[in-house]
């Protein structure tokens, strides 16, 4: 298990027992999320060969890889599809004030279900 993933796993025991709570629970979910966005981007510059993919935020990543040709389409889409179950929550919870504790919980959960990225282009 990755670092991240054992980051995530201990978070949300913590978030779910109450241990965290409010800014403090929020700040924890955002550094999972950045650490994701960090991740996905070395994958998408393995796969989608570009360069600077660490400057790009996962939204644009996840385009990225959308809009590339690639010969195993339905493996890189389960990739895509975990990627936006991270994404979509991020979006909304990124900039709110002590966001609902179970929305915590499902981002992080989504990053669990995304993790490990697969380790070479085209696979899963």
């Amino acid at each position: 298990m990755s670092s991240l993933a054992q980051y995530v796993e201990e978070a949300i025991r913590r978030i779910s027992a109450g241990d965290v709570q409010g800014s403090h629970a929020a700040g924890v979910y955002n550094k999972a999320a950045n650490q994701f966005e960090k991740e996905f981007a070395a994958y998408v510059s393995v796969v989608a060969r570009i360069p600077n993919a660490g400057n790009l935020t996962l939204g644009q990543l996840i385009h990225r890889l959308e809009t590339m040709p690639n010969p195993h389409p339905s493996q890189l889409a389960a990739v895509v599809a975990n990627a936006k179950a991270v994404n979509d929550p991020w979006k909304r919870l990124k900039h709110r004030d002590d966001p609902p504790m179970e929305e915590l919980l499902g981002g992080l959960r989504a990053i669990v279900r995304a993790l490990p990225l697969p380790q070479k282009a085209g696979t899963t």
